[in-house]
């Protein structure tokens, strides 16, 4: 493909994701992306078919972290939420509503609406020509921001992923539910959340006397209502009556529940991987580590090299859970690259996938041969530059 492709990011403009895309264009001798914004083109669909071109390439970005992004996606989700049995807010109220940094507004109802956004784009592009084309297909897009519908996908072909549970409604139904199932450990997650975005890890002795939650959420409750804050402090609850309560507060957001595996350790800490799969070969890998049961980044979590990691693992184990994300990224054909979350299980001989992640990709200051992971999208996607599946993992830079 010529080196004069032109490429259409849709984003929110102040986006730091953005940046890094232009700045791998430039490297790479690109000309740069022309940006269509979220908040324009939910004001003005049309303008996207304003920059298109006869051969462009989409990229479609995570809209979060935009206020009013989040308004218009949930206005849009308003008629399918009201059908449904989920928290949702209405026009009048959700018009009234004000940045509240942290508070989990409507999830289902938000995923709802962004599904109509990435229809709009999908059938927007594909009438303009034929030509045209995306990184990650907007169809895939919110394949992927359904965490149960991708578990039982992995499921399907034979990906290993922590036994499933199902959909929870109430405390009562996951206490059922465990005891059907001889669980004493779940994880407890939001169906379309992201960023360990109410996180729920729920531990109980055999007898069901002792009980303990681990979790990213606070709770605020007053004379009306109960609202949840996302926390980058991890909260410990020992109270059965405070456990039961969050977790009938989760559950009006949609939420499924899985079993929680141990994890394995290095240093002394839990860890777990990020990959990077482009074109379905794994590519940039983080080793995460943290002394609570969630590793994601942004919670002030350490990472490792996977050199580290490499000279305590087994060769073969590495191998076979790299096959593994080989395996989980292409049940998602149409999309170039997907972050996924890869447990190694206590032992290190073991491993499973815990979730894929359309927009895991911002991965600062990790390299793959030397590139980052924009550059290295471009090259596979314009050169065919795959590499061979030698899964000699990432450095970091």
């Amino acid at each position: 493909m010529s080196r004069r492709a032109h490429f259409v990011l849709i984003a929110n403009s102040d986006s730091p994701r953005v940046e890094g895309f232009q700045k791998a264009l430039a490297h790479l001798n690109l000309a740069q992306a022309d940006i269509v914004s979220y908040e324009n083109l939910l004001s003005n669909p049309s303008c996207l078919s304003q920059v298109l071109r006869a051969d462009s390439i989409v990229r479609v970005e995570s809209p979060g972290r935009n206020f009013r992004v989040e308004q218009k996606i949930l206005q849009l989700g308003i008629q399918e939420a009201s059908r449904e049995n989920y928290y949702w807010i209405e026009q009048d109220k959700l018009e009234r509503c004000e940045f509240d940094k942290g508070l989990i507004l409507a999830p289902r109802q938000w995923y709802l609406g962004y599904q109509a956004v990435l229809q709009m784009i999908a059938g927007q592009v594909e009438a303009f020509s034929s030509a045209c084309s995306f990184m990650n297909h907007p169809v895939e897009i919110a394949m992927m921001f359904d965490k149960p519908h991708c578990q039982s996908r992995f499921q399907r072909v034979g990906v290993e992923v922590p036994q499933q549970f199902g959909l929870i409604d109430s405390f009562e139904h996951l206490d059922c539910m465990m005891r059907v199932n001889g669980a004493s450990r779940v994880f407890l997650k939001l169906a379309h959340g992201s960023s360990a975005s109410g996180l729920i890890a729920y531990r109980r002795n055999r007898n069901g006397t002792k009980h303990q939650a681990v979790t990213t959420i606070e709770k605020i409750s007053s004379y009306q209502d109960i609202s949840l804050y996302n926390s980058r402090k991890i909260r410990k609850i020992d109270s059965l009556a405070e456990i039961n309560t969050l977790v009938d507060a989760l559950c009006r957001h949609r939420c499924f529940a899985e079993d929680w595996l141990p994890k394995a350790q290095l240093e002394g800490l839990s860890f777990d991987l990020r990959v990077l799969t482009i074109g379905a070969n794994p590519h940039h890998v983080v080793v995460r580590q943290s002394k609570t049961p969630f590793t994601n980044l942004h919670l002030r979590n350490k990472r490792a090299s996977v050199e580290l990691l490499k000279s305590h693992m087994d060769a073969e184990a590495f191998n076979a859970a790299m096959s593994a994300c080989q395996q989980a990224a292409a049940c998602f054909p149409r999309s170039l690259y997907a972050g996924i979350d890869l447990i190694i299980r206590s032992g290190m001989h073991r491993h499973a996938i815990a979730e894929i992640n359309a927009f895991g990709d911002q991965l600062n200051g990790i390299e793959f041969r030397g590139k980052d992971t924009y550059s290295s999208e471009i090259e596979v996607l314009l050169y065919d530059n795959a590499p061979a599946r030698d899964f000699q993992g990432a450095s970091i830079g």
